[in-house]
């Protein structure tokens, strides 16, 4: 009704067009074009390390958990992880992360946020609160960039915030940002972006 009328006023003042594909018993599929100037470029502060640099990092001496409920992504995050030489527990969710730093002691934990049973937000908020537990640096993994969503990761006593999809050099500057990154690695040099 009145969503479709303000949306193709919207369409229309963008210079695009709006319109509607239906099928009987199977549902309507609603597109849109429209122009748009092209995004500026957004620069971020993140270290370019240098290929070599990259293959030459060892940080297998870093106590690592992956938390991620996607297969697709459990499995690329640790290829990648392997590339620095760092062989990851793994947990599919908030609960079995909790289980596992139970068990564990982990310098690290890459926390994805979205996870069913118990989300990253929650589960970190859990491992914070509780003194028993050893209070490892924690690295939200997340296909959400909004500063809200950053702000939640950080209010809930996240470390760091690495967005999806991860490439190998930013996953190699979260690892080197956690303090026994410092403590057993070399040092390394980057330029800034």
């Amino acid at each position: 009704g009145l969503g479709l009328a303000i949306s193709e006023a919207l369409v229309q003042l963008m210079q695009g067009k709006i319109w509607v594909t239906s099928k009987e018993g199977q549902g309507s599929n609603f597109n849109f074009t429209f122009f748009a100037p092209a995004a500026a470029e957004i620069i971020v502060n993140i270290p370019v390390y240098p290929e070599q640099l990259i293959g030459s990092q060892d940080m297998s001496h870093l106590n690592v958990l992956l938390v991620e409920d996607h297969h697709i992504n459990r499995m690329l995050l640790v290829n990648m992880l392997r590339k620095l030489g760092v062989e990851p527990d793994i947990a599919v969710d908030g609960v079995e992360a909790l289980q596992q730093v139970e068990k564990n002691t982990y310098d690290l934990i890459l926390m994805d946020i979205q996870m069913p049973n118990m989300d990253g937000v929650t589960a970190t908020h859990k491992i914070r609160s509780n003194p028993y537990f050893h209070q490892p640096h924690i690295v939200a993994l997340t296909a959400n960039a909004f500063s809200e969503d950053r702000e939640r990761c950080y209010l809930a006593g996240m470390d760091d915030f690495v967005s999806k999809p991860v490439s190998l050099n930013r996953l190699l500057d979260a690892l080197l940002q956690a303090p026994a990154a410092v403590n057993g690695s070399q040092s390394v040099s980057c330029s800034q972006q």
